[in-house]
């Protein structure tokens, strides 16, 4: 799990128009931090597969919500293909405006 401030990642169109075919899918959780604004919390759900022994993708996808909703009580969560974390956090903003 990566946890960082999703403003923090200058990513241009371009950038993610680059390479389609090395898409990693994503969850990302977005939060309200009262001193850095908006974080965000991004897990690989290929690794969280691997991790957890899980091989069905639409099971793991259910864990993996229900295990961040648990953390931190956060409906905000979102799923994106994205080729990196930094393009993950950008796409999952963009869903939640």
């Amino acid at each position: 799990m990566i946890k960082g401030r999703w403003s923090a990642h200058p990513i241009s169109a371009t950038d993610e128009a680059s390479d389609q075919e090395n898409l990693v899918l994503y969850a990302v959780r977005l939060l309200r931090d009262p001193q850095n604004g908006f974080v965000s919390e991004i897990t690989n759900l290929q690794e969280y597969m691997d991790k957890h022994h899980v091989l069905d993708e639409t099971v793991a996808i259910d864990r993996l919500q229900r295990d961040l909703r648990h953390q931190e009580k956060s409906n905000r969560i979102y799923l994106v293909k994205a080729q990196t974390p930094a393009h993950a956090v950008r796409s999952a903003s963009q869903k939640a405006h």
